[in-house]
């Protein structure tokens, strides 16, 4: 995000593909961008631009992992706010969906600059190779607006999302709107999950559609194009 990349000074190329989520606007030769709810018209000075749910980022691999199947009772809630999360936002939901949710196993997801609990009702979970298996666990995911949510929904998770950084805000807009998250205040986070915890049809819901918002293909939909 800090560097441009039709800044001619730093990128030199006689092809220019950008990836962009934040609609600057490139004068590149082919612009990717990647969020559900991009709108292509905005990247205007591109040669030519694929946008929106389709081309997700997300690694293809994901689909391999095996899935906990739905079920009436929630066992497990993963909490993941991003690797930068030095405020402490996903602590507090964590700890506040132990506090709603007495018993309950409680996963929060710790990155390199993020801050943890000393809470024994939540277990701390690093996990610098992929949050693939942690995902594929959970019955429900709590997570920030960014590629996590992307990853929890093509693997068919309930996802309840906030937006806790710049730029996460379109994607999660562009995700709920199909019904694939349910997008709340990161305050409300952990009441609204509480309550779908009890509510199997509405995450049944929620799961079905994620999985056809992201597919996994992404990635190779933009290889082709670039092709």
């Amino acid at each position: 995000y800090r560097v441009r990349a039709d800044d001619r000074a730093r990128v030199r190329a006689d092809l220019v593909i950008a990836i962009d989520d934040i609609e600057r606007d490139l004068v590149v030769d082919f612009v990717i961008d990647p969020d559900p709810g991009a709108d292509a018209r905005v990247h205007w000075a591109a040669k030519a631009v694929v946008a929106g749910a389709p081309y997700a980022l997300v690694d293809p691999g994901l689909r391999a992992f095996p899935v906990t199947p739905m079920a009436e009772k929630v066992g497990r809630i993963l909490v993941t706010t991003g690797g930068s999360d030095a405020d402490g936002h996903g602590t507090r939901v964590a700890i506040a969906l132990a506090d709603a949710l007495p018993g309950m196993q409680i996963r929060q997801i710790v990155g390199p600059w993020g801050v943890g609990t000393d809470d024994d009702r939540v277990e701390t979970v690093h996990a610098p190779d992929g949050l693939g298996p942690e995902i594929a666990a959970a019955d429900i995911v709590v997570t920030a607006g960014g590629v996590t949510m992307l990853e929890a929904c093509c693997l068919g998770r309930p996802v309840v999302a906030f937006s806790i950084a710049e730029g996460q805000g379109r994607a999660l807009a562009g995700a709920a709107h199909v019904g694939a998250v349910i997008a709340v205040d990161v305050s409300s986070a952990a009441e609204v999950t509480a309550r779908l915890a009890h509510d199997m049809n509405t995450r049944s819901r929620l799961a079905t559609s994620a999985r056809v918002l992201v597919d996994g293909h992404g990635s190779a939909r933009v290889a082709a194009v670039i092709a």
